[in-house]
């Protein structure tokens, strides 16, 4: 299955108390450059070798220009680090051959590569089937620390919560081996 880079998204959300401002919001970056791909074995086996899903770093967005610069340059160091990398081991909840509608719950365990730190994450979510498609909504929690990442500290910025809550919705096109 191919990631349909135009059509996917990823995103972040972190709590975050900001100066001047008596209530905790949520700061959200996006990004729509997302790709590659996830392949399965006959049996509906992930093959880890041959799947990977890149999500540039560089271009998350969120609604400000000053906290989008120090996540990329101090956080992320996307200029080192331009991508995270998502190699899935195991994925459950699907059935091969895969429904042409309807939807699923599904659990994808990964390995997640954030500025060369790797660790392990499920990430829960549902899949939408539709012919020759399948969209797949996931979430997971990891925190700064997990990555060895430094919690945003500015005038502006009270307080960060640790934790880190990755959204994905992602479009793949279904190939069938020849």
């Amino acid at each position: 299955m191919a990631v349909v880079s135009g059509e996917s998204e990823a995103l972040y959300r972190v709590r975050e108390q900001l100066a001047g401002i008596s209530f905790p919001v949520d700061a959200v970056g996006r990004t729509r450059q997302v790709s590659g791909a996830v392949v399965f074995d006959e049996e509906g086996r992930v093959i880890p070798e041959l799947s990977e899903v890149r999500v540039n770093l560089a271009s998350l967005q969120s609604d400000q220009s000053r906290r989008d610069n120090f996540v990329r340059q101090n956080t992320l160091q996307t200029s080192r680090y331009p991508d995270a990398v998502l190699v899935p081991t195991e994925v459950r909840g699907l059935t091969f051959p895969l429904p042409q509608e309807g939807s699923a719950p599904v659990t994808i365990v990964a390995d997640l590569t954030i500025r060369n730190v790797t660790r392990q994450v499920e990430w829960t979510g549902t899949a939408y089937f539709e012919p020759g498609a399948v969209r797949i909504e996931a979430g997971t929690s990891v925190t700064f620390a997990d990555f060895d990442l430094q919690q945003p500290r500015t005038a502006a910025v009270l307080s960060v919560a640790d934790t880190i809550r990755l959204e994905a919705n992602v479009r793949m096109s279904v190939e069938q081996a020849g």
